[in-house]
């Protein structure tokens, strides 16, 4: 049985209880500064525990779950919690949607799930990359992984879904630079593009009405995803 030092388990042990605190802070704090307090819990944990997939209990319970299943439906939906906390039967009903989302879920984390060999229908929609700025990984790595994974989808058809953007300018910055590659990646006929924040977003954030907590969204939000969808699907 592997025992950490003691040095590790005291840093471990401070940042739960610095992130508890910043936590109840947090209901206190405007948007600002609850965004501030979500990314920096992220990264001082990211810090301590580097994201290794066979460490991480729900990625790799999820992503060995996800090759394990039949490959049924018309369409995978591949991504984070975007993907995941979408009820697709409700918000598509024409469609069945074979839902590969995983909360938390990096361009990293597919990569690596796509090597791994996860099942994926021969059309299949892509959302990923809200958590990487959030994380702190690099803007160079995330195009990079964005690539690959457009790669190893090839022979499908790929819907590459525009990262969204967030309530948070910390993470816009970012976003805006991964949507133009996006668009770019597509321009070469490897994937279709669609701009959802055309339609839910303004002024390079996220509407309000759209989002719960900036990042995650509503009802609203995932009805007017979904009435975006419709008509590429139908293509």
């Amino acid at each position: 049985m592997h025992i950490w030092p003691r040095k590790k388990w005291i840093v471990v042990s401070g940042v739960a209880v610095c992130a508890l605190i910043l936590s109840f802070a947090a209901g206190f704090a405007s948007a600002y500064r609850m965004g501030f307090i979500y990314r920096n819990t992220i990264r001082a944990v990211r810090w301590v525990m580097p994201f290794r997939p066979d460490n991480d209990v729900v990625w790799r319970v999820q992503s060995q779950l996800f090759r394990q299943q039949p490959l049924e439906g018309d369409v995978t939906f591949l991504g984070d919690s975007l993907i995941a906390f979408g009820d697709w039967r409700i918000l598509l009903p024409g469609y069945s949607i074979q839902k590969r989302g995983i909360a938390g879920e990096t361009t990293a984390g597919v990569r690596e799930r796509l090597e791994r060999g996860e099942k994926i229908l021969p059309v299949v929609a892509v959302m990923i990359g809200v958590n990487d700025p959030m994380q702190g990984i690099p803007l160079a790595q995330t195009k990079d992984n964005l690539k690959a994974i457009v790669h190893m989808l090839r022979g499908r058809r790929i819907i590459l879904l525009s990262t969204l953007y967030t309530g948070f300018d910390y993470t816009n910055a970012a976003v805006t630079q991964m949507n133009r590659y996006e668009a770019e990646l597509c321009k070469t006929g490897a994937c279709i593009f669609v701009d959802l924040n055309k339609a839910m977003s303004s002024g390079g954030r996220i509407r309000p009405e759209m989002a719960i907590d900036g990042v995650h969204l509503g009802w609203r939000g995932y009805y007017t995803w979904a009435a975006q969808m419709g008509p590429v699907l139908a293509q």
